[in-house]
Parts: structure tokens; C-alpha cells; sequence
């Protein structure tokens, strides 16, 4: 509840009617300042009983060990969070506990948020703004590449006097402001005393102080950090949020009383974000709030067919443009569920229920035939495209839904849409054009993905060199790089490390290249740091023996592919290995496109090689079906298809007889063939009719 003023109740109440006593009742909540609730009972029409809720005696402890002031501080911290998530702009993202408390992160600008609670005035000489100065020294060499990186310190104290005095009894924050301001006698008055205050750090920062200009000074470090001060205490805090999330839900047409019901779920949704691990997870935008508001405000109800009709109806008659809106009607009457987010979460993607006349058809020749996908090899449909796919898919999607499992589908394709392609000619033939609207889909030949790719830091090696010419990979692989780049990833995603394998991002893979295309045979700090003592020497003589049989050539092919991955943008946004849990996944790539065709790789494991294993197995967990598709004629498979065996893998690339020759040396005979016609196909030397039954 929000109070208008100083002057409002300081405690909420709940009112109701007995209906056989008539009694008025009035239960007051307490709030801050209050030892007990109570409750007030009127009779109508007499007079009023006030009735103390009993209590026990509490227990005398020691007040030093109780953390109340630092539990307020992390909810002076969480509503001020909350206060940030509601200025955010449309492109801005907020991450919690990232570099400060939280920081706001922008296309032309970055702001890492410091917040105290303490009432405590501040001065040059406090250890905490020495360290946030400090601290913002060290973020800017470590982010060398963010634009308008700045530091706001926000702090409920004021700000002092140094003692002893050193800028002529004027406080040095002030001096500070000036300097910021335009100000060079204070500028380099500040940048004198600065290095007799803070405490030797070996960051350069003194030596910059001492023989920079003002001009640099006042660039690089005096407008950088904002010293904000007096802020409001936690409870004004709440009540300034409370007022803001009234003006949004206004905005969005909700009422008062609709809009407050969301004060406490964002503050929930704010504490368990902050918990979530590695910290890329631990991020907000603009839409995350209208989410989470729409969620917080919604009215719950058993959305049964009944109620849906009863809604169309509704709707359609007050409606102008009822015709065109036919379609949602029968949608909204089918579906179980409104939100599509919660569907989203809940719904089975892969469960099929209902099957057309010539998915049945497919589905008896298949069972026929006796075709199943396993673990003996993949299932490789030749022929035309457009009489394959309809086989291959049907296949797909029954496996899919015996299983009740997420499939893969990788479309090998120049199509601007999956919608020009000859595989969805096969969806819509057998019925299955909706399931694909259900999709996650991914286009890798972007320029930018805007999702969240991560996976274990061997599938990450394997991906890149099979995206490399034949020739190179088997190069890189004698000459130690596989081995050296697997390591160098697992050591620079070390630090982001939640215990799960599958949370290897990019960026990690990013700076491990740039280790390893160096031209000096210098061991990554990340290793020498990570390993042991006797596996340091190992390395270093692994590293060095690298760069003397290193390839100008294949280092040149090494960087532009990570020039490449780096225009991709996979590191924000949705996280993939998260969705490939429970929903299918259809991924067009481009094999002429190496980049594209190591996001395909990284997609493709997450499906694959994450439910390789023998425990899994012991689970009955298995790999999940994978249709692979081509609308090339005579372009071999993705070499990461051939390095998985093809596995619960349909494969359909056109007519290719000697496609199980693409398979390794040891395996020649894995790749089980059908040769698909216009409404048959030939397997073990039998001829099974799509009609047969």
C-alpha cells in the first residue's frame, strides 16, 4: 500500500463484515516502529474492543551478532534495483551483482552502480570511495572495449571534511565535482593529493594521476564517477518505487489497486534473479518488466474450452473486425492456456495427438519397413528432397513423440525462411506446419543472433574445427591446437563456472582464440594460473611445440572465424542450452558460412552430445531426434553430423549414393540407406507403399 505523505497511517489494515454476528472488524498489519498488531472489533451500532494479540517472551541475545542491519542493507540494495529496472530504457539490460551491485548496460553507455546504506557522511579518505575508486580503475582495464563506462556511488551519507584538511578546508568531493566541471587548478590540485590517500594498488593509477593532463584527468577518471549522496532511506525508497509502478501500470491501463498487487512480485522476482549462476542469468530488461507485471496482475482462472467459447463470443460481438479475427477465436478455443509464456513452460511441444491421412500413410510404411531411429547409425532418406522429407519428417516427429522429448531440426539452406524450403512443403503435407510455429527457431547465418550460446568447452573445440576446411582441422589436430584450445576455454570460463558442463559461453571461446593465434609462444595467463605445477610444465611445452609448427595460413582461417563469431552476438539474450530442455529447436545454417555452421554444431550438441553417457543411458535418457536437411544437391553432410555417428539422426540431402562413405574409416557401413520415391521407398531389399495399410 502507498501513502501519500509523512502524515499517512503507518499500517495497512484489511476490513470485512461477519454475516451472522455483524461484526466490523479492522485488522491492522504492523509496519516498522510497531510492537504488535491488533485487531479492532466493532459491534455495530455499540461500542469498540481493542484486542492485543498475544506474545511470548523473546530471548535475550547479543545485539553484535544479530545481522539485522545487514539484512536491511540487502533490501535497501534489492529496492533499489527494483527503482533502476523501472527507468531502464528499450535497449538497456540491468545485471545484478556483475561488476557493482548492479549495473546498467546500454549500446553507448555503461554504468556499474555501487549502493551503500550506511547513513555515514563520506570523504576522499573513506575506505569506501577509495576502494570504488579503485574498483573502477581495475573495471575499465578490464573493459577496455565498453563505451561510456561510468561509476555512480550512491551512498544515504553526506559528504565531510578530510581530516587533516588537505584542499584548503574545502571538502574534496567538492574538489572533485569542480575538477569534474571544467575546473584544471582543481584538477590537478585533486590529482596531487589523490595518491597520498589511497593505498598502493598496482593498477597505474597514481602513476596516471601524477603525469596526466587536466583535460585526460577529467576524461578518464573525474566525469567517470558520480558521487551521489543523501539519498533517500529504504522507506522512502519503497514508497518513491510503489509510485512508480503505479505510473507504469497507468500506462498500461491497469487501475491502482491492480497495480500495487505487483509491488511484491517484482521484489521477489529481483531476489531470485540475483541468485541465478553464471552471472549472464542474472540480467533484466524493459520487457522482463512487463512480463513479470502482466504475470503479477493477471486474473487466474480454469481456462476450459467452455470459458474460451464463451470468450470468443464475447469478443466477436463487440468487435467491428470480428471476420479477421476468426482465426484467434478458434485458437483461443483450442488452446488450454492464454499465456504463451506459461504454455510455453508447461504444453508438451513434441506429444502428437492427432494425425492427417498422409501422415498415417508415412507413419504404416515406416512401421512396415520396421524403422526406427537408434544408436546403430543415422537413417539417410535419398532421393528428390521434396519425396524424401516427407518419410524423414514423419519419422522425426513420431520419435519426438514417443519419447515425449524436444527434437533438432538443422536446415542446411540459402532460403531466406525455412517457409522457402522444401522441408516445410513436407510439414504442411503431413499436418505438422503448427508444431512448427511452436519452434525455437534460430537463423546462425545472422549477423545477429541476439541469443545466449553456450556449451561444454570440448563440443565448443569440436565445433570450430569442423567448421574449417578438411585439410586444416586435421592440421590443428596433429599439431596440438584441439587439445590446447579445450583447455584454454575450460581456464577462461573458469571463473563463471556453476558445476554445469553446458554454461561455456562465447565469450570464453573468444578470448581462448585470441590466446592461441598470438604470434609469441607465451602461455596464457589463465592456464599458468588454473594449473598445477607439473600440468603447467606439461602445457607450456604442448603451447610452445604449437607455435613452432604453427600455420600463418591456418592462423589467418583461425582469426577470421572468430572475427566472425564475434559479429554474431551470442552472448545476451535467450539462453539456448535453458530452452533445449523442452522445446524443439530449428536451426538454419549455411554450410558455405563456417561461422554459421559452428553455431549449428553448438546447437546440435546441446541436443546430442548432452545426453551421451552411460548413467544417462542406465536412465534411459537418450539422445534426442535430430532431422538433418539439405536442399543442395551433391553438398556432403555437416562434418559435426558425421562426428556424432548420426545418432537418432535422419538425413535427407538429396540423391547421394555414397553418402555412408562421408562416415569415419572404422564405421563405413553405419549410414542405414532408404531410397525414397514419389509414394514409396526401398529398404532391405523390400518396396513398402506409403498407402500399404
Amino acid at each position: 500500500m502507498i501513502s501519500t505523505g509523512r502524515s499517512a497511517p503507518p499500517s495497512d489494515f484489511v476490513t470485512g463484515i461477519c454475516d451472522h454476528a455483524f461484526y466490523f472488524l479492522q485488522i491492522y498489519r504492523p509496519r516498522r516502529g510497531h510492537d504488535f498488531a491488533t485487531i479492532q472489533l466493532f459491534q455495530l451500532g455499540t461500542g469498540m474492543t481493542s484486542l492485543p494479540l498475544p506474545s511470548a517472551q523473546p530471548l535475550h541475545g547479543d545485539p553484535k551478532r544479530q545481522a539485522v542491519a545487514t539484512i536491511e542493507a540487502y533490501d535497501y540494495q534489492i529496492w533499489r534495483t527494483l527503482e533502476q529496472w523501472l527507468q531502464l530504457g528499450p535497449d538497456d539490460q540491468l545485471y545484478l551483482e556483475g561488476a557493482e551491485d548492479f549495473d546498467v548496460c546500454g549500446p553507448s553507455q555503461s554504468h556499474a552502480n555501487q549502493v551503500k546504506h550506511s547513513p555515514t557522511d563520506i570523504s576522499l579518505a573513506s575506505k569506501d570511495v577509495q576502494g570504488a575508486i579503485h574498483n573502477y580503475w581495475k573495471l575499465v582495464q578490464d573493459n577496455a572495449n565498453v563505451p561510456g563506462l561510468k561509476l555512480r556511488f550512491l551512498t544515504r551519507g553526506g559528504v565531510r571534511l578530510e581530516r587533516p584538511s588537505r584542499f584548503g578546508g574545502r571538502k574534496g568531493l567538492d574538489v572533485w565535482a569542480s575538477a569534474a566541471a571544467g575546473n584544471d587548478e582543481d584538477a590537478l590540485l585533486l590529482a596531487k593529493e589523490l595518491p597520498k590517500l589511497l593505498e598502493p594498488q598496482e593498477s597505474g593509477l597514481a602513476a596516471f594521476l601524477t603525469s596526466a593532463s587536466p583535460s585526460v584527468l577529467r576524461e578518464r577518471l573525474f566525469t567517470r564517477i558520480d558521487w551521489v549522496v543523501n539519498e533517500p532511506h529504504i522507506d522512502q525508497t519503497i514508497e518513491i518505487v510503489e509510485r512508480m509502478i503505479l505510473k507504469y501500470g497507468q500506462s498500461l491501463g491497469y487501475p491502482a489497486d491492480r497495480s500495487l498487487m505487483a509491488v511484491g512480485h517484482l521484489v521477489r522476482y529481483c531476489y531470485k534473479t540475483v541468485r541465478l549462476v553464471p552471472f549472464e542469468l542474472r540480467s533484466l530488461t524493459r520487457l522482463d518488466l512487463r512480463d513479470q507485471f502482466l504475470d503479477a496482475t493477471a486474473i487466474k482462472l480454469p481456462f476450459t474450452s467452455d470459458v474460451a467459447k464463451l470468450l470468443a463470443q464475447r469478443l466477436s460481438s463487440e468487435t467491428e473486425s470480428g471476420g479477421r479475427l476468426d482465426g484467434l477465436w478458434r485458437w483461443l478455443a483450442a488452446s488450454p492456456l492464454l499465456s504463451w509464456r506459461r504454455w510455453k513452460r508447461q504444453a508438451s511441444f513434441s506429444k502428437i495427438d492427432r494425425r492427417n491421412p498422409a501422415y498415417e500413410a508415412a507413419l504404416s510404411g515406416l512401421m512396415m519397413a520396421r524403422l526406427e531411429l537408434g544408436h546403430t547409425g543415422p537413417i539417410c532418406f535419398q532421393g528428390r528432397q521434396s519425396d524424401a522429407i516427407v518419410p524423414a519428417l514423419c519419422l522425426w516427429a513420431e520419435s519426438a513423440s514417443l519419447g515425449e522429448v524436444p527434437g533438432l531440426v538443422l536446415v542446411d539452406t540459402k532460403a531466406s525462411a525455412v517457409q522457402d524450403t522444401v522441408l516445410w512443403s513436407g510439414a504442411v503435407k503431413l499436418g505438422l506446419e503448427t508444431r512448427f510455429h511452436e519452434c525455437l527457431y534460430v537463423d546462425a547465418r545472422s549477423e545477429n543472433i541476439a541469443m545466449a550460446l553456450s556449451t561444454s568447452a570440448r563440443n565448443w573445440r569440436d565445433s570450430l574445427l569442423s567448421a574449417l576446411p578438411l585439410a586444416v582441422h586435421e592440421r590443428l589436430e596433429h599439431s596440438g591446437f584441439a587439445h590446447l584450445l579445450e583447455q584454454t576455454i575450460n581456464a577462461t570460463a573458469l571463473r563463471r563456472d556453476d558445476g554445469d558442463a553446458y554454461r561455456v559461453f562465447g565469450r570464453a571461446v573468444e578470448e581462448a582464440l585470441s590466446f592461441l593465434c598470438m604470434s609469441e609462444p607465451v602461455l596464457p595467463p589463465q592456464l599458468r594460473k588454473d594449473s598445477g605445477q607439473d600440468d603447467d610444465v606439461s602445457l607450456r611445452m604442448d603451447y610452445e611445440s604449437y607455435m613452432d609448427r604453427q600455420c600463418p595460413a591456418d592462423v589467418g582461417q583461425l582469426k577470421e572465424l572468430k572475427a566472425q563469431l564475434a559479429r554474431k552476438s551470442i552472448d545476451q539474450g535467450l539462453i539456448v542450452a535453458q530452452e533445449s530442455q523442452q522445446c524443439p529447436a530449428i536451426v538454419l545454417f549455411d554450410s558455405a558460412q563456417p561461422a554459421s555452421v559452428v553455431l549449428a554444431s553448438v546447437i546440435h550438441s546441446l541436443y546430442y552430445w548432452r545426453y551421451v553417457g552411460r548413467e544417462l543411458c542406465a536412465q534411459k535418457i537418450h539422445t534426442r531426434p535430430v532431422l538433418y536437411f539439405s536442399d543442395a544437391v551433391g553438398v556432403p553432410v555437416a562434418r559435426f553430423i558425421v562426428q556424432s555417428f548420426g545418432s537418432n539422426t535422419c538425413i535427407v540431402n538429396g540423391p547421394a549414393p555414397a553418402v555412408k562413405d562421408q562416415w569415419p574409416n572404422n564405421h563405413p557401413d553405419r549410414a542405414h540407406l532408404v531410397q525414397v520415391e514419389a509414394d514409396s521407398f526401398v529398404y532391405a531389399g523390400r518396396r513398402v507403399q506409403f498407402k500399404s495399410l
